[in-house]
């Protein structure tokens, strides 16, 4: 950490460098100035450099007024003075000065740039400067200068995200740089007098790092894989879609794999140096960084795009079009739909009731709505047909009133329906009804299952009145002998709708796949309870039952709807 200290001898070292180009060298003196003038142009003109671009910066964004009394915090003062940020636009930063700090996204937005975007490199990056800064000579310098551009990127990179906004981190190239010149030093043939003793040990370990970096990055992308996708926009987050495939393979996973087998080759290279493995691993190092630039380019892009942009619905849409069909289209799309269907002359909907009453006409028509009006339009449209045609697009949903040359993709449609449903299978003794808003009907479980095995769960349910509330459906098995066998508790309607739009005259099919428990799981008889609770962090709170059978109920609000034999 930078202390007053440092701060005095940097400004004295720049002032002692402008006098030694000014000066002769017997003005100052051999013992008050060590360097040899010849040195320090580079130190002098990156110091000049930098005091006019903070000079052009704090002038810009910075005036003096009165100051406040009893801000908190309190603002800063020059001889009397309030420094604030105007809060105009900088050309020099291209962005707005903020007057107050955001510390949201300093740590996310620089840290997950380099450690992401530089995916699997980047995590090599600090051996590499450390390297070549144990190194001699050249190397030594470059490592040196690597690390102060990557540093000095970082600390701008910090204070812009703080104080203005988003930015591209700005220190990529030195990464590349650092890490270049590392593994030319690590690869180059032998010492001249042939001592290789030092490297075998260092090369395992720096091989086993790799391995468990990289793989432990790649699983961190596998959790928050909407990081990377969100990666280039700042704020923003852009939701992974997770139907995303390559090559048959879900896009997520591709990380992983490339990953592992890339940190492998590395390890292998490095630990191997000299012998047949470690020059294949050598090779396939450099083989799999050209596969990662083809992944990304040909494979991550484009499989994104198919669920991202919203071309993939007017293709749809071009597919199936016949001439008199018409495209009526909710929300701002930008330029797409002047870019990908001039010919349709979509039409705009001001809301959902022009999406509702576009699929209400006699004639064929196309519309396409936000994904978050789902439910609505589900619910306003009643028992009167209407078919999801496009679902891959995260933002928005590719709606028609004919199929016609396709099939119906909407989960819904089976999920919460305007009857009440047929062939329940099982039915309580008595009314179960949660706080006068949700009557169960019944429900669907096998009596007997297999350990580690995979079941299903089907409950149906009636919508008394509106919930308002977004509950998580309770699936405890348990046994008061062996404790209890699996808690299945999930969101309900696969996440699609949650109970806070469920309407009165809903009639919920939920359908949820269970692990019966494992290899290691007692088997016996377990009691199937179930209910609605919210919330979360060892904060739950149960949905309280207005109706139930006295045998079962329990004081937290469940309901034992059945008891499943494990075998």
């Amino acid at each position: 950490i930078p202390t007053l200290a440092d701060g005095v001898r940097l400004v004295r070292n720049a002032a002692l460098s402008l006098v030694a180009r000014i000066a002769p060298r017997r003005v100052i003196g051999r013992s008050l100035w060590p360097y040899r003038r010849e040195r320090n142009t580079t130190a002098l003109l990156a110091t000049a450099i930098a005091a006019v671009v903070l000079a052009a910066l704090v002038y810009q964004m910075f005036s003096l007024r009165d100051p406040q009394p009893g801000l908190t915090p309190p603002e800063r003062e020059v001889l009397g003075h309030a420094i604030v940020a105007p809060a105009c636009w900088s050309p020099a930063l291209g962005g707005v000065w903020r007057a107050e700090d955001d510390v949201r996204i300093i740590y996310d937005g620089a840290f997950e740039q380099i450690a992401y975007g530089t995916f699997p490199w980047g995590v090599l990056a600090p051996i590499a400067f450390a390297s070549l800064l144990a190194m001699a000579g050249k190397r030594r310098a470059l490592g040196a200068l690597a690390l102060a551009w990557a540093g000095a990127s970082w600390i701008a990179s910090e204070l812009f995200l703080r104080k203005v906004g988003f930015m591209l981190y700005a220190g990529f190239p030195a990464f590349a740089v650092a890490i270049g010149a590392w593994l030319d030093a690590l690869l180059e043939p032998r010492d001249r007098d042939g001592d290789d003793s030092r490297w075998p040990a260092t090369g395992v370990l720096v091989g086993a790092f790799a391995v468990l970096a990289i793989v432990d990055v790649a699983k961190d992308l596998q959790s928050f894989t909407e990081k990377l996708t969100s990666l280039l926009v700042g704020g923003d987050s852009i939701p992974y879609p997770a139907q995303s495939q390559w090559l048959f393979v879900p896009t997520r996973l591709w990380l992983l794999l490339l990953g592992a087998v890339f940190s492998l080759a590395f390890a292998f290279a490095l630990s191997f140096r000299g012998k047949r493995a470690g020059r294949i691993g050598a090779i396939a190092t450099g083989a799999l960084t050209v596969v990662f630039a083809a992944f990304w380019a040909f494979g991550w892009q484009p499989a994104l795009a198919q669920n991202l942009s919203s071309k993939t619905m007017f293709d749809t849409v071009a597919s199936l079009a016949k001439p008199g069909d018409q495209l009526v289209i909710m929300g701002d799309l930008g330029g797409a739909p002047k870019d990908y269907a001039p010919e349709l002359k979509p039409e705009p909907a001001a809301g959902r009731p022009a999406i509702i009453a576009a699929l209400n006409r006699t004639t064929r028509v196309f519309a396409i709505a936000p994904e978050a009006e789902r439910c609505s339009i589900h619910r306003e449209m009643g028992a009167k047909p209407y078919y999801l045609v496009d679902d891959r697009n995260t933002h928005s949903l590719l709606l028609s009133n004919k199929l016609d040359g396709t099939t119906d993709k909407n989960p819904l449609s089976k999920m919460i329906v305007h009857a009440e449903p047929t062939g329940i299978r099982f039915k309580p003794k008595g009314r179960v009804v949660w706080e006068n808003k949700i009557q169960l009907l019944g429900w669907d479980i096998p009596a007997t299952v297999s350990r580690s095995s995979k079941f299903t769960i089907t409950t149906y349910y009636k919508v008394l009145g509106s919930v308002g509330t977004a509950y998580t459906v309770l699936y405890h098995i348990d046994s008061n002998q062996f404790g209890r066998l699996v808690t299945a508790d999930h969101p309900p309607t696969d996440g699609l709708c949650a109970t806070s739009t469920w309407q009165a005259g809903d009639y919920i099919i939920d359908t949820h796949t269970v692990w019966a428990g494992n290899a290691t799981s007692p088997k016996g008889t377990y009691e199937v309870w179930t209910g609605f609770f919210t919330g979360g962090g060892g904060n739950f709170k149960n949905m309280t039952l207005s109706e139930a059978p006295g045998d079962m109920r329990d004081p937290t609000d469940r309901v034992k709807i059945t008891t499943i034999v494990l075998d």
